[in-house]
């Protein structure tokens, strides 16, 4: 329900005074994409007011030690030597396009699978904010993960197979189930 730039710094104020939360974060290193709930819950890029989404935005940034990626995405690359490159995806931002089915955007899209060829790290680990799997047994949300949108789904997985990448893992959250696949 936050619109002003002020109402999502309170937001993520209340969040990181939590107790917790505070915790959390004095323990273990962190990557961080987002999703929704950073904007409103199940938004949609092409209908929600641009100055809510800037101002979601610029508040996201001011709370996070976080790099802006390429072209000022909210999607980039960390590489640990040649142990693991996290490639963080932003799949939300850009999901909808009016006539396309995107995901991704194609600029995003192109980086991914070209960090994905050129990794020299043994595990190539994409931090996403939902499952790339189809889900067991009629799963609800089809439309708001990889799954509805089977063309780029595809597109990364053939881009896998085809060209021998090995230890790609996926790891993903929001759906609030714990699962191996």
């Amino acid at each position: 329900g936050s619109n002003s730039l002020e109402e999502f710094r309170s937001d993520w104020r209340s969040q990181l005074n939590e107790r917790s939360y505070r915790e959390m974060h004095e323990a273990v290193g962190f990557y961080q994409t987002w999703d929704d709930h950073e904007v409103d819950n199940d938004y949609d890029p092409t209908s929600i007011s641009p100055s809510t989404f800037a101002n979601a935005e610029q508040a996201f940034y001011e709370s996070f030690a976080i790099e802006r990626g390429p072209g000022d995405g909210l999607w980039n690359s960390y590489v640990w030597g040649d142990t693991a490159e996290f490639i963080i995806l932003d799949s939300r931002s850009e999901r909808y396009v009016p006539t396309e089915d995107y995901y991704i955007s194609q600029a995003q899209m192109d980086w991914f699978l070209e960090r994905l060829s050129n990794s020299t790290a043994h595990f190539k680990v994409v931090l996403n904010s939902v499952p790339i799997t189809d889900m067991p047994g009629g799963y609800f949300g089809e439309g708001d993960r990889w799954e509805g949108y089977g063309r780029q789904r595809d597109q990364v997985i053939n881009h896998i197979v085809d060209n021998d990448i090995r230890n790609v893992w996926f790891l993903s959250g929001d759906f609030h189930i714990g699962m191996v696949t």
